[in-house]
């Protein structure tokens, strides 16, 4: 489920429920919610009052913009296709 969770597209195997529950979450997330799966954008906002970003997206731009000098090809390694 670790190595897949950050996969961009849909994963079919072993642990497939649970690993896509968490990809899709992680897309939620990472995105401001902008990509929902169907979440409810009030659902959404209690899920956020509830588990604060505290400064994540900082970090995740911060990363993005090192690596993307570093690899820019690639610049977001933890992503999988």
């Amino acid at each position: 489920m670790i190595q897949w969770h950050h996969k961009t597209t849909g994963y079919s195997g072993i642990y497939e429920k649970t690993v896509n529950t968490f990809r899709k979450a992680d897309l939620v997330d990472v995105s401001l919610g902008f990509r929902k799966f169907g979440m409810q954008r009030a659902r959404l906002k209690d899920i956020t009052k509830t588990y604060p970003r505290l400064g994540f997206h900082k970090f995740l731009i911060r990363r993005l913009i090192s690596n993307l000098f570093r690899h820019p090809l690639r610049p977001l390694p933890m992503f999988r296709i």
